[in-house]
């Protein structure tokens, strides 16, 4: 947290990687050193630079350096965490927007699964409702394509599947609704949606445990 010292090392770590000429390293040194100056709230602007010139950076080495992809992803996580940190709902719910997209680009659907599930909910806190109910159905959408033993491992898909449920049932598309009904009764037991709840109220927003599981702790 001294920050005279980490824009010393920040900037030699810019340097030194663009001397190495691998765009992929480049980029991550301005992913590290966007995200240790996260700890400043004065360094907003300089923090967002970072991260423009890191996209730039990724962005034009994805054709050369596979590396260059998690890199990227990770740059469009860090752009949405500085405007949610910053209170711009919408900002940060576009940038995981992109990060859903990019993923689902280059077939990473776990990936774009949290990144739906994370725009739909700084969309919903940023009273977008269209854009809230557009990336529920994104991410349930692709969360159906993925296995069950995928399914159990995400939080994000069971908050989708409750989002998605409620929005079939208020559009009045019942057969729509019990798809995620009959899925996560399958795999959660028929009180899934109120497990949800109970979490929520407690501040724990974490998958429910199937019903075999539960039995085997």
């Amino acid at each position: 947290k001294n920050l005279k010292q980490l824009n010393h090392w920040g900037n030699k770590a810019l340097q030194i990687t663009q001397r190495s000429g691998i765009k992929s390293l480049h980029a991550t040194a301005h992913v590290v050193y966007a995200g240790f100056l996260m700890h400043f709230k004065a360094e907003r602007p300089q923090i967002k630079n970072l991260l423009n010139k890191g996209i730039t950076i990724a962005q034009s080495a994805l054709k050369t350096d596979p590396a260059a992809l998690p890199v990227l992803i990770q740059l469009y996580g860090y752009q949405a965490a500085n405007y949610s940190m910053q209170a711009e709902k919408g900002y940060a719910a576009q940038w995981f927007s992109k990060q859903a997209h990019l993923a689902i680009e280059h077939n990473i659907p776990m990936q774009a699964l949290m990144s739906y599930r994370m725009a739909a909910w700084f969309y919903k806190r940023n009273h977008n409702t269209a854009e809230f109910n557009e990336y529920t159905i994104l991410g349930f959408e692709t969360g159906q394509k993925l296995s069950d033993d995928m399914i159990t491992t995400s939080a994000d898909y069971t908050l989708l599947a409750r989002d998605y449920h409620n929005l079939m049932l208020n559009r009045k598309q019942p057969e729509q609704a019990q798809r995620a009904q009959d899925r996560m009764s399958r795999l959660y037991g028929p009180e899934w949606k109120d497990e949800i709840i109970k979490q929520e109220n407690k501040h724990k927003y974490l998958a429910v445990t199937p019903p075999e599981k539960k039995i085997n702790a």
